[in-house]
């Protein structure tokens, strides 16, 4: 799923080092869909620490937290190869835990994409906008 942000206002955070915004964002598109409207954002974007033995960086980390109408959001959390999604539409769910499936030895085949969907716990999303909630306290 293509995700496609425009006028996102990112700040840095003094205590992690992540960019992360709150505000209302242009949501052009989704899926190849024209949208062209404002929502209410959450994201963060955090660097993955570097490993100055090893001369190698871990993955950054992506949190997108979209809520366009009360009680509809969208989580996903990208990194690396690993794309973690879930929403309040339980029908939706249910196809990204289909594809999610059939992804599922794709990693062990290299013929087939390294990224892997995984549908995500509800708890990630909460336990993100808990986290979140720090940012506007500092």
């Amino acid at each position: 799923v293509t995700v496609l942000l425009a006028r996102v206002p990112f700040r840095r955070s003094d205590s992690t080092g992540a960019l992360f915004v709150t505000a209302d964002v242009a949501v052009a598109g989704i899926g190849g869909v024209g949208i062209a409207k404002y929502c209410p954002a959450k994201i963060e974007y955090a660097f993955g620490p570097y490993n100055p033995a090893e001369r190698t960086r871990a993955p950054d980390v992506l949190t997108l937290y979209l809520e366009p109408t009360e009680g509809n959001w969208l989580f996903i959390l990208y990194s690396g190869y690993t794309v973690r999604m879930v929403t309040s539409d339980a029908g939706l769910n249910r196809q990204i835990k289909q594809v999610a499936e059939k992804q599922k030895d794709y990693n062990k085949d290299p013929s087939k994409p390294k990224l892997q969907l995984i549908l995500a716990e509800p708890s990630e999303r909460e336990e993100f906008l808990q986290r979140f909630s720090a940012y506007l306290l500092k």
